[in-house]
């Protein structure tokens, strides 16, 4: 994921005060992500903590919006609905809702 983020972001011809600001929230939306990983319940569900996430992505891709002069934000969106489109619509990732490559009955590997 990072790397795709990474790939995006060197298509948007990005100035050096707007890689510097979009670090920085990068860094705070990473930060709130790990707190949540980290005091999340053992064996909780998965779908609970997934939309804890939501909130703070939402406030992640305004805050780089911001930044954005409006060619590299329609760019932006474009390149967005792509990576969606990549890792299979955006909702659950490869292997669609909650599932994942070699869980449970899908081949070798998904005992």
């Amino acid at each position: 994921m990072a790397k795709m983020e990474a790939d995006m972001f060197a298509k948007l011809n990005l100035t050096a005060d707007q890689k510097k600001k979009i670090k920085g929230f990068q860094a705070a939306r990473d930060a709130k992500m790990k707190k949540l990983m980290t005091t999340a319940p053992k064996g909780g569900d998965p779908r609970a903590l997934f939309s804890q996430f939501r909130p703070i992505s939402q406030d992640y891709r305004k805050s780089v919006e911001s930044v954005l002069k409006p060619d590299q934000k329609k760019k932006y969106d474009d390149l967005r609905k792509e990576m969606r489109a990549k890792m299979g619509g955006g909702r659950g990732g490869p292997g669609g809702p909650g599932g994942r490559p070699g869980g449970p009955g899908r081949g070798p590997g998904g005992l």
